[in-house]
């Protein structure tokens, strides 16, 4: 993901990330591979751990959280908006799945995690 100093416009693929069974392992391929290095974020978001190009956030890794429906491990892409809330409830009303409701992210704002009608998902 391309880095900003302000903010992405609605709809625009914002951040990625990760979430496997063997973090660790998934960074030192990503490490190896692209040359990022990654910052863990603590105990309080999971090992959640911040991949960086020249000391600026491109992605991040986490654990994957258990299965659901046999889903593996996957890349999220998060789409910018201005209220997480709002495109929940958005969401719903066009036929998607909210999986995960709006949430507090430390002091980085909200997110959350839905699906479309296709059962594609992505991310706030």
């Amino acid at each position: 993901m391309t880095s900003r100093d302000t903010a992405w416009p609605e709809g625009t693929p914002a951040w990625v990330d990760l979430m496997v069974a063997d973090p660790k392992r998934a960074a030192a391929f990503y490490g190896a591979l692209f040359g990022w290095r990654f910052a863990d974020q603590g105990e309080e978001y999971g090992h959640y751990a911040i991949a960086t190009i020249e000391g600026r956030a491109v992605a991040a890794i986490g654990p994957q959280p258990p299965p659901v429906d046999g889903q593996g491990a996957a890349w999220t892409t998060y789409l910018a908006v201005a209220d997480a809330d709002k495109t929940a409830a958005k969401i719903s009303e066009a036929g998607g799945q909210v999986l995960l409701p709006p949430g507090d992210v430390g002091e980085s704002g909200r997110m959350a995690i839905a699906a479309d009608p296709t059962g594609a998902a992505f991310g706030l």
